[in-house]
């Protein structure tokens, strides 16, 4: 994630329309305090790395935040990785409590500039908030003796058959 750059719209629990912006330093704290974990579509139950396992490390820099995840191997981390190496958009959305941030207007936008949060947990997404925030799988499928090309056609053809079964 990008300091400054400005999310796609975002809808409150009581249906507020907003964008929002994190500030250099906002995290910082909270990365270096709490053990924030690594899941799937924002699931707890789909732990895959966590920085108390030292399997999950936060880096903040001028530029953004930035994680580096080694993940735990399950069958379920299998699967959830092997998706993620075929998707079109791989995204990462964090899940956060804004403990200091402000409203204000923009061009008739409401903008939240968040100053201070803590990082609850980091989740991999179809499409996340931030355009900045996407991920690469370096070496997975090869380090385990995958050929991506027939994964996918495997999955294709999963996808077929389940579509004529239903």
């Amino acid at each position: 994630m990008i300091w400054g750059e400005l999310s796609s719209e975002i809808t409150s629990s009581d249906g507020e329309k907003f964008r929002e912006r994190f500030s250099k330093g906002s995290l910082v704290e909270s990365i270096t305090k709490r053990n924030q974990e690594l899941w799937y579509n924002h699931k707890k139950f789909t732990f895959h790395a966590g920085v108390d396992e030292g399997s999950l490390q936060f880096e903040e820099d001028d530029v953004g935040l930035w994680m580096e995840a080694k993940l735990v191997y399950t069958d379920r981390t299998k699967e959830a990785f092997m998706e993620l190496a075929t998707w079109d958009s791989k995204a990462v959305s964090i899940g956060f409590l804004a403990k200091d941030c402000t409203y204000q207007r923009e061009k008739s936008e409401t903008i939240r500039n968040v100053k201070k949060a803590e990082l609850v947990e980091v989740s991999l997404v179809n499409k996340g908030a931030y355009p900045s925030a996407f991920v690469t799988v370096k070496g997975y499928m090869e380090e385990r003796g995958y050929n991506r090309r027939e994964w996918e056609q495997k999955r294709a053809k999963r996808r077929l058959l389940q579509l004529i079964d239903s």
